[in-house]
């Protein structure tokens, strides 16, 4: 575990670890750069008691070296910690694992969408914006199937699937989807309570739009084009499902949720309608999508 832990890098790729002068254990001998590896031996430990299909989340910080300014004078009352070293950047971090035993690519597929819907949901609460997914290769996680997750330009985040010599350096099964979040990137200072919102007072009116698009489609793109062309009677948009088969040929097939309401009045169902036929034509023109009837 402590050699997965070390191709295992998450946010904290690039930046050395902490050590510790007296260590409990080898694998405890530093200080976490990301919450991942700590996910995947908790991970661990649920399957070799029996449990799988596991999916677990973490909210926490990681200490990363001298990024930190140094500690202002008279913060003591000698003024002694002026002269010490920069002291450690804490971030706080969101990190996510979800685990599938049968070994399909489509299930793990479907595990990494899972992932991103909750990213862009905390996305939209803490800071409401949008983020993409930037296909990129990501140390310990699979190629081909990693990217790095960006909100307003600036890269906030990693996601992808667990390499296979990653999933067996911690003793893991089937396959892993994973994601780690810098929450404080997203805002400076994380609200200390709860916004409250005013639950609905009107209806509200959902539509499935079902797509076959290319396959090197982003689902981040598409979210981003429908959010557009749907306005402001726009309350919702899930991913449902993806699906690639004989049946798609050389596509894939997406089937969205679209939840339409209007704050101030009973939203007719021909109003919600032009929305979502807006949806559906910036689909067609911006994505190459084809509407499925």
């Amino acid at each position: 575990a402590v050699a997965a832990a070390a191709r295992l890098h998450g946010l904290g790729e690039g930046r050395a670890p902490i050590p510790l002068r007296n260590p409990l254990s080898e694998d405890l001998s530093v200080m976490r750069t990301s919450l991942l590896p700590g996910l995947c031996g908790a991970l661990g430990r649920n399957l070799n008691r029996g449990v799988s299909d596991v999916a677990l989340f973490e909210i926490g910080r990681a200490y990363w070296e001298g990024e930190r300014t140094a500690p202002p004078p008279g913060s003591t009352p000698d003024g002694a910690d002026a002269a010490l070293p920069p002291l450690p950047e804490e971030p706080l971090l969101l990190g996510m694992v979800s685990q599938t035993g049968d070994g399909r690519a489509d299930t793990v597929a479907a595990r990494l969408r899972d992932l991103q819907s909750v990213l862009a949901f905390a996305a939209h609460d803490l800071a409401g914006v949008s983020v993409t997914i930037e296909p990129q290769e990501i140390p310990g996680l699979r190629p081909g199937r990693s990217g790095r997750i960006i909100a307003d330009g600036a890269a906030v985040g990693v996601i992808g699937e667990l390499d296979p010599d990653v999933v067996d350096g911690f003793a893991l099964r089937g396959r892993v989807a994973a994601a780690e979040l810098r929450i404080d990137g997203l805002v400076p200072q994380v609200p200390p309570a709860p916004r409250f919102q005013q639950p609905p007072t009107q209806p509200a009116v959902q539509l499935d739009l079902s797509v076959t698009v290319p396959v090197d489609a982003r689902m981040g793109t598409a979210l981003e084009i429908a959010r557009e062309a749907a306005g402001e009677l726009l309350e919702s948009i899930e991913d449902l499902d993806e699906y690639r088969g004989e049946a798609t040929g050389t596509r894939k097939s997406w089937t969205f949720r679209l939840t339409y309401r209007a704050a101030d009045r009973t939203l007719k169902m021909t109003e919600a309608q032009a929305r979502h036929d807006a949806v559906a034509a910036a689909l067609e023109t911006r994505l190459g999508a084809e509407v499925r009837r």
